[in-house]
């Protein structure tokens, strides 16, 4: 949908990272064949309308649960 090398990425900070990718041409959304079915937001400026925002929030409480989840107790209490 984008080129991997397109991205504009904002400076990284303690709580986020992340930025803004451009669409290939033709493509106009992130579905399946990259075509808007439906108008986009109101407000949003021609070149808003062209990118795509991906972000990172830290701390990753996905990545805190996975440490969790494979730090087990054994029958009698024991860290395994």
């Amino acid at each position: 949908m984008h080129h991997y090398l397109g991205a504009e990425n904002v400076p990284s900070t303690e709580t986020y990272c992340g930025g803004a990718m451009g669409f290939k041409d033709g493509v106009e959304t992130l579905s399946t064949d990259g075509r808007r079915r439906r108008a986009v937001l109101p407000g949003l400026g021609e070149r808003e309308r062209d990118l795509v925002n991906y972000f990172a929030i830290y701390p990753n409480f996905l990545h805190q649960f996975v440490l969790k989840a494979l730090k087990h107790e054994d029958h009698e209490g024991r860290e395994a």
